[in-house]
C-alpha cells in the first residue's frame, strides 16, 4: 500500500507539474514571451469581431466548433448553445423544474397517454412563415427517425397523433410516459419550420436553421464563429444584445487568455489550470459548481474479458477516484458516488468507490489470472482523459491488471460504439434535462454506446421509471437502478465534472445553470 501511495503521489505531481508548466507558458503568452504568435493567432479572430462589430455584440468563447445545428441528428452541446438562441420548444422548464409554456401556451392530459397541446398565434418562423400545428407535426414524425432522438421520442405514437386545428395538437403516447414532456422542453424538442428543411434539405437546414426564437442565424465562418443577430419580430421578450458571436476555441488556455486580453466576454468550461488565476482577477467573474455531466469507464456486457464479474470489482477496487479526480481537475470535479451526476433529479449516493489492492489482487487470482489480467482501453485523443487514465493504469498494475490505453478520434470512437466494437471504452455523458431517464439511456438495451446492455433487469427498471408519473416513486425506482448498475460494475464511476465560466465585469445577467446552457437572451454588456 505504501508503494502505491508513493506511485499516486508521484503521478499527481507530474501532471500538476505540467499543469503549472501550461499556466506558465499562457502568461509568457499574456506577457509577450515566447508564446506570442500562439496569442495573436488567437486574438485577432477576435480583436477584428470586436472592432468591426463594436459593443452591441456579445462575444462567447465554446471550447467546440458544434457539429450542426440539427436537434435530431447530432449530440454537442455546444451545438445547443447556439440552437437555443434560434429555435424554441413546446415547453420549457424553470429554474424550479416545472414545465412552463413557450411554443405552447397550455397544455393537458385528459388520460395517462394523450396529451393535448395549445400552441402560440401570430409566432412567426424567421423566414416569414407562420408557425402552426403542421410544423410541430412534421417535427416529431422526424425526430420519431433521428439518429440522436428516436429513443428518446419512442413512447409517442406518431401514427395517431393529429392536428386538430392550426393552433392544436394532439399528441397519443404507446404508453404512459414521464420521459415525454421532459425532451420536449429541451433541445431536442426544438421545433422545426417544415417549409424550410424541405426546400432547404437536412445538410443546408443544420447549417443555417429557420427558428421561432429570439436571435436569428446569421452567418457560420468554419473554423472561426457563428453569428446570431436579434429577431425584431420575437413573440416573446426582446433579448439584451444586438448580436451574440460565438468563437471556437478548443484549447482552454487561449479561452482564458482572450478573456483576459478583453478578446471575448465571456468562456465556456474554464481548464482547472487556469481557473484560479481567473477567479483572483478583479475584473473577471469565475462561477463553476456541478453540472449534468457524469464520466464513467464502461465495459461491454458483450465483451468475454468482462464477463467475469470478479474482474468488473478488481477494475473498480483498484482505483482511488478521489486522489485521480483531485489531480485531473483540480477544484473543478468531485469523485463520483453514482452512475448519474449529483444534480440529476433522483441522484442517490451509492459511492464513491473505495480502493482496496489487496482485494482487487486476490479477485483477478481468483478470476484465474495468477500472473495478470490484461485488457484494452479505446478512448478519445483528450488529454483530459489521458491524464486520468494514466494515473487509474499504475493503479490498475498494482492490482495485477494490465491496461493499454488506445486512442482514436471522436468520429472514430462514435463509430467503433455503433459497429459494437468498443469492448472497454468511456463517456463523458450530458444529461441536459437534468432528468434521470436521460442520464441512464445509455443503459438501455439497444443504446450505440460502449455498454452494449444486454440485462433485462436494468431494462425493467428503466421502463418503470419512464412511466412513472409520481416523482416520489420514480425517485424510488431510480435509486434502486442506480444502486444495481453500481453494484454489477459494468461501468467504473469516475467524475462529475463541474461546469465552469467566466466572464469580464462588465458583463450583466449571467446566472450560472448546471445545464452548461445559460441563457444569454437577458445578458447586457456595460
Amino acid at each position: 500500500m505504501k508503494r502505491n501511495g508513493m506511485i499516486i503521489v508521484g503521478l499527481c505531481v507530474a501532471l500538476l507539474l505540467s499543469a503549472c508548466s501550461g499556466k506558465k507558458a499562457a502568461d509568457a503568452s499574456a506577457q509577450g514571451g515566447a508564446a506570442e504568435p500562439a496569442k495573436e493567432a488567437a486574438a485577432d479572430p477576435g480583436e477584428k469581431v470586436g472592432k468591426k462589430m463594436g459593443r452591441d455584440t456579445l462575444i462567447v468563447a465554446l471550447e467546440a466548433e458544434p457539429q450542426k445545428l440539427d436537434p435530431h441528428t447530432q449530440n454537442l452541446p455546444q451545438s445547443y448553445n447556439v440552437m437555443q438562441m434560434v429555435e424554441e420548444p413546446l415547453i420549457k422548464k424553470g429554474k424550479d423544474g416545472e414545465y412552463e409554456p413557450c411554443l405552447a401556451e397550455s397544455w393537458e392530459m385528459p388520460d395517462d397517454t394523450t396529451i393535448i397541446f395549445h400552441l402560440r398565434d401570430n409566432v412567426y418562423f424567421h423566414n416569414g412563415e407562420k408557425f402552426t400545428s403542421e410544423d410541430v407535426i412534421y417535427t416529431i414524425n422526424r425526430a420519431k427517425t433521428g439518429s440522436a432522438t428516436k429513443t428518446q421520442f419512442s413512447d409517442i405514437d406518431e401514427a395517431n397523433t393529429k392536428a386538430i386545428d392550426e393552433l392544436t395538437v394532439e399528441m397519443k403516447l404507446h404508453q404512459p410516459s414521464s420521459a415525454v414532456l421532459n425532451y420536449l422542453s429541451m433541445g431536442r424538442g426544438y421545433i422545426l419550420n417544415k417549409k424550410a428543411m424541405e426546400e432547404m434539405g437536412e445538410d443546408a437546414y443544420g447549417r443555417a436553421p429557420v427558428g421561432t426564437g429570439p436571435y436569428m442565424f446569421t452567418e457560420w465562418v468554419s473554423g472561426d464563429h457563428i453569428k446570431v443577430t436579434k429577431n425584431d419580430s420575437y413573440w416573446g421578450e426582446n433579448p439584451g444584445m444586438e448580436n451574440v458571436t460565438y468563437r471556437f476555441i478548443s484549447d482552454s488556455s487561449v479561452r482564458s487568455i482572450e478573456l483576459e486580453s478583453g478578446g471575448v466576454d465571456i468562456i465556456y468550461t474554464v481548464g482547472p489550470e487556469d481557473y484560479a488565476r481567473l477567479d483572483e482577477n478583479p475584473h473577471i467573474v469565475a462561477l463553476s459548481g456541478p453540472g449534468y455531466t457524469h464520466e464513467i469507464l464502461q465495459m461491454s456486457m458483450e465483451a468475454e474479458e468482462f464477463s467475469d464479474i470478479r474482474i468488473r470489482e478488481a477494475m473498480n477496487i483498484a482505483l482511488d477516484t478521489t486522489a485521480i479526480v483531485k489531480a485531473v481537475y483540480g477544484d473543478l470535479a468531485m469523485a463520483a458516488d453514482s452512475v448519474i451526476s449529483s444534480e440529476v433529479f433522483a441522484h442517490k449516493a451509492v459511492g464513491p468507490i473505495k480502493q482496496d489492492i489487496e482485494r482487487a489482487k486476490q479477485l483477478v487470482i481468483e478470476a484465474g489470472y495468477p500472473n495478470g489480467f490484461d485488457c484494452e482501453i479505446t478512448v478519445p485523443d483528450d488529454r483530459q482523459t489521458l491524464n486520468m487514465l494514466e494515473i487509474a493504469q499504475a493503479m490498475w498494475k498494482e492490482a495485477g491488471i494490465n491496461v493499454t490505453i488506445t486512442t482514436y478520434d471522436l468520429a472514430t470512437i462514435r463509430e467503433r460504439n455503433v459497429a459494437k466494437l468498443t469492448r472497454f471504452g468511456r463517456t463523458r455523458f450530458f444529461a441536459g434535462s437534468g432528468d434521470p431517464d436521460h442520464a441512464m439511456s445509455i443503459w438501455a438495451i439497444g443504446y450505440a454506446g460502449g455498454l452494449n446492455c444486454n440485462d433485462p433487469y436494468i431494462q425493467e427498471l428503466l421502463d418503470a421509471g419512464r412511466a412513472e408519473y409520481d416523482n416520489q416513486k420514480r425517485k424510488e425506482i431510480y435509486g434502486e437502478l442506480q444502486e444495481y448498475c453500481w453494484n454489477t460494475y459494468y461501468s467504473v464511476p469516475m467524475a462529475f465534472p463541474y461546469i465552469s465560466y467566466a466572464h469580464g465585469d462588465y458583463v450583466k445577467g449571467f446566472e450560472f445553470v448546471p445545464s452548461g446552457l445559460p441563457d444569454l437572451t437577458k445578458v447586457t454588456v456595460e
